[in-house]
């Protein structure tokens, strides 16, 4: 999945909601943070979504650290939704 390029920005907004199946959702999410130019998309950081931290059907802000960068961070909303109980 993606979000939408926000060029000429280097604090972008995104405000889209993404929707995804989990197969297990013991696993973490990885989420990557790339920037865009013409020639190359190149990989910013990388940070990890654990379900496990969310409780079902509430919705559940995080600040998301970058790894293996100096610094850089995400802000994410998350609403985990059982697909069975």
């Amino acid at each position: 999945m993606k979000t939408k390029v926000a060029k000429g920005s280097l604090n972008p907004t995104f405000n889209e909601t993404l929707q995804m199946n989990v197969d297990d959702p013991e696993e973490p999410i990885l989420v990557e943070v790339k920037d865009w130019n013409f020639a190359s998309n190149i990989s910013m950081g990388k940070a990890k979504i654990y379900l496990n931290e969310c409780k079902a059907m509430e919705l559940k802000e995080m600040r998301l650290a970058l790894e293996n960068v100096s610094r850089g961070a995400m802000h994410v909303s998350v609403t985990w939704c059982p697909l069975s109980s």
